[in-house]
């Protein structure tokens, strides 16, 4: 699957199936995020069979099922980290796609305490994306249109 058919298949996915990561996909993810922190100064980690972050929070919105497999993005408080966590999110959950894996952006609906992973003091979990096997492939959405998302500049 070239990234273009990623970036059309994939949808967001909340219910996962209790099938685990092969250690392929494992390495292929971690190779990927190897990657983002070494490019853009990150500190992204994947989060395998775990799924105390997710467990006993109930959300008002959004529910998840069955997560267990997740991207923690996060990143030193400077510059634009948060820029930077988002576009290697994007590419992170291209590369799960490719993999066979369905994903969805996560920032409020889970719990960051529970969430396993090392934090410098002044580092912060922008958020995670969950990753696994979806029960389904997730359904496309009606986007709205460039002119009712964005305002043309005026050159003033």
């Amino acid at each position: 699957m070239t990234e273009i058919e990623a970036i059309r298949a994939r949808h967001a996915v909340r219910n996962y199936t209790a099938k685990p990561l092969s250690p392929e996909i494992i390495d292929e993810l971690s190779q990927e995020i190897e990657q983002c922190n070494r490019q853009g100064q990150l500190h992204i980690q994947l989060v395998t069979e775990n799924e105390e972050a997710f467990k006993t929070f109930i959300p008002l919105f959004g529910r998840f099922k069955n997560v267990k497999n997740y991207i923690a993005l996060a990143a030193k408080k400077q510059g634009d980290f948060y820029v930077k966590c988002g576009y290697c999110g994007a590419r992170l959950m291209v590369k799960a796609q490719q993999a066979g894996l369905n994903s969805c952006w996560v920032t409020n609906t889970y719990n960051a305490k529970k969430c396993p992973v090392t934090l410098a003091p002044d580092e912060e979990l922008v958020g995670v994306i969950a990753i696994g096997y979806g029960t389904t492939d997730g359904t496309q959405h009606k986007s709205k249109s460039m002119e009712r998302l964005c305002k043309p500049c005026s050159d003033k």
